[in-house]
C-alpha cells in the first residue's frame, strides 16, 4: 500500500498499542452552556419551581451508550483493506475504508454479498457498517450552503482567500470514487472549515448527536482529493454525501476540525488509535469520574453508514457516479417527504409522555388509556371515570404540566424525538393536543379547520398561565362546578385570591370558552387588549364576577351550549326578547379588563371629561399597549430554529435592536421622572397634613 496514506498501518502492532496508552492528544474544546432555551417559567412558575426543573435538566445527562464496538485489532484492519483492493478499491481507498470502519471482521462478510441500490440509470453496490466518526468526513461541497457561496464570477471574492470547491466527479463507467480537484492542502483545509462553521450556524446538531449520537445512517462514498501542487500527492477520505450536519457536529464534539480530519489523523495512526481507545475506555471508568463531556464524546464515536462499494451505469445509461450521488442526495433534501405538520408531530408526541408516566407509575392503566382517548364513553363509565370533558382536561393538565414532572415529562419526549431542551411552551403544545384528542376527532371536517386552529391556539396560550406550569396545583377530585365555585369564593373573601379552586374553574371553564370560541388568543389587529388568554383567565379568578362567569361556563359546556354572560351574581344576561346573552372574546375582555382599570365601574356618559378622566383613560391605553409589547416579544422569542429559539441563534439585526433598545429606554427614564414627580408631591401633601395636624 501507498505509505504516503497511512504510514503507520504497517508497522508492529504491539508498538502501536504500547503507544496508544501513552501518547497525548489535545483536549477536547467543546463546552457544555446551557441553553437560553432551557425550561424556564419566568412567567409561569416560582423561581424554586424552575430551579428545580432545571436541576433535573442536569441530573437526566444521557448514558453511556450500550454495545459500543472494541478498538479494532490492526491485523483485522489490514485485511478489511486487502479485501477492498480485491474488490476493485485503490490502495489510498481502501486504506481510508479500513481505517473508519468500526467492525472489520463483519465488514469483510458483507463484501461477499453486498446489497443493491437502484437508481434511474444504474445500480450501486452498498454495505452496511458502523464506522469510527473522526475517520469520515462531512461532504466537499455541501448543497445545503449553495445558496450562500461566493463564487469567483460575482467578483465578490475576498483578496487571498480560496474560492469555494468545485464540484466533485467521477468518471464514466464502473467506479465508486469521486474526485475533488483543489489548490492545495490549505484550500481544502479552509473550504471544509468554512462548512463546517456554515453548519454550525444554520443546522447546528452538536447538542443532539451529544444527546443520542448519530442515529440514521450516513451514506457514504470515497472521494479522493487531487491538489494541484506538485508536492502534495492525492489523499482519500470517507465523506458522508448525506449527513454533513451529523458529521461537523460529530466532529465539534470531539473538537477536530478538517486538518485533522483530512490531513492530521490519517498520517498517524497513533494519534487515532489513541483518540478512539481514549472514549471507548470512558465506560470503564468510575462514574463520578466521567464528565458530561466524556458522555458525548463516548455518544459521538460511531455511527450506522451505508458505504457504497461502487457504481455500474445500465449498458445504454450515460449516467456517472457523481450524478447518481447527487439523485439521491435530490430526493433526499430537495423532494423530502411531506412534513408531518406541527399539530401532528406535538400529538405524536403525547403517547410516549403518557407511556413514560405509567412506567414511572404516576398513571395506572385506565388512566393512561383515558388520558390518550382510547377509551369509549361506555368504558370511560365501566371504570367509574367522570364523564364530563372538563374533568379530563384538568387531571391532565395537573399531571403533565406540574413543574415536579418536568424530568419524566422531557425523558418521555426523549423516545421518540431527539429534542434536547423541552420548554413550557413546548409542553403546553403537546398538552393541548392530547386535551383536544375527542373534541378534534369530533370537528374533522374541512368546515372546522380553523376552528380548530383558533381553539388550538387558545388552548396552548392557556396552558402557559403561571400556576398550571408551577409545582403544587392539582385537580380536587370534586367535579361538582357550584362546590367549586362556593370554594373559590371563600378562598377570595378570606385571603384575597380564589387559590386552587380558583385555578381549577379556570382550567374548566376556560376549556370550554376555548372550544366553543368565546376567548381566543390575543390578536395583531386588536386596538384595545393585546392579553393573552392566560392572562384573561388570571384576571377572571381576581373577582367573583369572574369566577361565576367560569361557574357558568362549566355549567353550559357541559350540556353542549355556548357558555352565557352572567351578572354580578351569577344570573344569565337576557337580550329583550328574554333570550339569553353568549358570552363572546369582546364581552370577556372588556367586562374583565387589564389590571389597571377599574373593574365594574359606571364609564363616564355623554361628553363630560376632566383631567382626571382623560389621564385615566392614557395611562390604560399605556398599560395594554406595554401589556401587548411584552406579548409581542414572547412572540418573536417563541419562533423556533434550528435547535433552538430562531433569536437566540440569529440575534436581532443591530442596528434595528439597538435604536429599539434606545426608544425604550427613553420611554423608561420619562416613566421614573414621573414616579419620582409622583412621589415628590405624596411627600409634599404628606407634610402639608402634618404641619395641619401639629396647628
Amino acid at each position: 500500500m501507498d505509505q504516503n496514506h497511512d504510514p503507520q498501518l504497517l508497522s508492529d502492532g504491539a508498538e502501536l498499542n504500547r503507544a496508544a496508552s501513552t501518547d497525548a492528544i489535545p483536549p477536547s474544546q467543546e463546552q457544555t452552556q446551557s441553553s437560553p432555551d432551557e425550561f424556564e417559567l419566568s412567567l409561569e412558575p416560582s423561581q424554586a419551581g424552575a430551579d428545580e426543573a432545571d436541576r433535573a435538566e442536569e441530573e437526566d445527562l444521557p448514558s453511556l451508550p450500550d454495545g459500543l464496538p472494541a478498538l479494532p485489532k490492526i491485523p483485522a484492519v489490514r485485511k478489511l483493506a486487502s479485501s477492498l483492493v480485491a474488490y476493485g478499491f485503490t490502495e489510498g481507498a481502501a486504506t481510508a475504508v479500513a481505517r473508519a470502519i468500526a467492525r472489520p471482521e463483519e465488514a469483510r462478510k458483507r463484501l461477499q454479498n453486498p446489497d443493491i441500490m437502484r437508481v434511474p440509470g444504474g445500480i450501486l453496490r452498498t454495505i452496511t457498517t458502523q464506522v469510527w466518526a473522526p475517520a469520515v468526513s462531512h461532504f466537499p461541497g455541501n448543497n445545503r450552503e449553495a445558496g450562500y457561496r461566493v463564487y469567483p464570477l460575482s467578483g465578490a471574492l475576498s483578496p487571498g482567500h480560496f474560492p469555494a470547491l468545485r464540484g466533485l466527479e467521477a468518471n464514466p463507467g464502473q467506479t465508486g470514487e469521486l474526485v475533488l480537484q483543489a489548490q492545495s492542502r490549505a484550500h481544502v483545509v479552509s473550504a471544509m472549515d468554512k462548512s463546517s462553521s456554515f453548519l454550525a450556524r444554520h443546522n447546528d446538531l452538536t447538542e443532539t448527536i451529544g444527546q443520542h449520537g448519530i442515529l440514521r445512517e450516513l451514506l457514504l462514498t470515497v472521494v479522493r482529493i487531487d491538489h494541484e501542487t506538485e508536492d502534495e500527492p492525492p489523499v482519500w477520505a470517507l465523506a458522508g454525501a448525506d449527513g454533513s450536519s451529523r458529521i461537523s457536529a460529530s466532529h465539534r464534539i470531539h473538537a477536530l476540525g478538517a486538518s485533522d480530519i483530512l490531513y492530521g489523523l490519517p498520517g498517524d495512526d497513533r494519534k487515532y488509535r489513541h483518540l478512539l481507545s481514549q472514549v471507548l475506555g470512558t465506560g470503564e471508568r468510575p462514574r463520578e469520574d466521567v464528565t458530561p463531556d466524556d458522555v458525548k464524546r463516548a455518544r459521538a464515536l460511531v455511527a450506522p453508514a451505508t458505504l457504497v462499494l461502487d457504481f455500474t451505469p445500465d449498458a445504454s445509461s450515460q449516467l456517472k457516479y457523481d450524478q447518481a450521488v447527487k439523485f439521491i442526495v435530490g430526493i433526499t433534501h430537495v423532494e423530502p417527504p411531506k412534513p408531518w405538520g406541527t399539530a401532528s408531530e406535538n400529538d405524536a408526541l403525547a403517547d410516549p409522555v403518557i407511556e413514560e408516566f405509567l412506567s414511572a407509575g404516576r398513571l395506572t392503566r385506565t388512566r393512561a388509556e383515558w388520558f390518550a382517548a382510547d377509551l369509549t364513553p361506555d368504558e370511560v363509565r365501566s371504570n367509574v371515570l367522570d364523564p364530563w370533558p372538563d374533568t379530563r382536561v384538568a387531571e391532565i393538565v395537573s399531571t403533565f404540566l406540574d413543574a415536579e414532572e418536568h424530568a419524566l415529562f422531557r425523558k418521555g419526549v426523549l423516545r421518540i424525538t431527539a429534542k434536547s431542551k423541552v420548554t413550557a411552551d413546548f409542553k403546553a403544545k403537546v398538552v393541548t393536543e392530547m386535551i383536544l384528542r375527542p373534541w378534534r376527532a369530533a370537528n374533522a371536517d374541512a368546515d372546522a379547520a380553523d376552528r380548530v386552529s383558533g381553539t388550538r391556539s387558545t388552548l396552548q396560550r392557556m396552558l402557559k398561565w403561571t400556576p398550571l406550569q408551577a409545582s403544587g396545583w392539582h385537580a380536587s377530585g370534586d367535579n361538582d362546578p357550584d362546590k367549586m365555585l362556593e370554594s373559590a369564593l371563600r378562598n377570595l373573601k378570606e385571603g384575597g385570591n380564589a387559590e386552587a379552586a380558583g385555578v381549577e374553574l379556570g382550567v374548566r371553564g376556560g376549556y370550554y370558552l376555548a372550544v366553543h370560541g368565546t376567548l381566543v388568543r390575543e390578536a395583531r389587529g386588536r386596538t384595545v387588549d393585546y392579553r393573552t388568554p392566560s392572562s384573561v383567565l388570571q384576571r377572571m379568578t381576581e373577582n367573583p364576577h369572574g369566577l361565576r362567569t367560569l361557574h357558568r361556563a362549566i355549567v353550559d359546556g357541559r350540556q353542549n351550549k355556548k357558555p352565557q354572560r352572567v351578572d354580578e351574581a351569577g344570573t344569565p344576561q337576557l337580550n329583550l326578547n328574554n333570550k339569553p346573552l353568549e358570552a363572546d372574546d369582546t364581552w370577556l375582555r372588556s367586562t374583565f379588563s387589564a389590571v389597571g382599570d377599574a373593574i365594574a365601574s359606571p364609564p363616564i356618559e355623554g361628553d363630560v371629561t376632566t383631567p382626571e378622566s382623560e389621564f385615566e383613560a392614557a395611562k390604560t391605553h399605556f398599560a395594554n399597549l406595554v401589556a401587548s409589547l411584552e406579548s409581542a416579544l414572547v412572540a418573536a422569542e417563541s419562533v423556533r430554529g434550528h435547535s433552538r429559539s430562531f433569536v437566540r441563534e440569529q440575534g436581532w439585526p443591530q442596528v434595528h435592536a439597538e435604536d429599539l433598545g434606545l426608544r425604550l429606554d427613553k420611554v423608561s427614564g420619562r416613566l421614573k421622572m414621573y414616579a419620582a414627580i409622583a412621589e415628590a408631591a405624596e411627600e409634599a401633601h404628606l407634610g402639608n397634613t402634618d404641619e395641619a395636624d401639629e396647628a
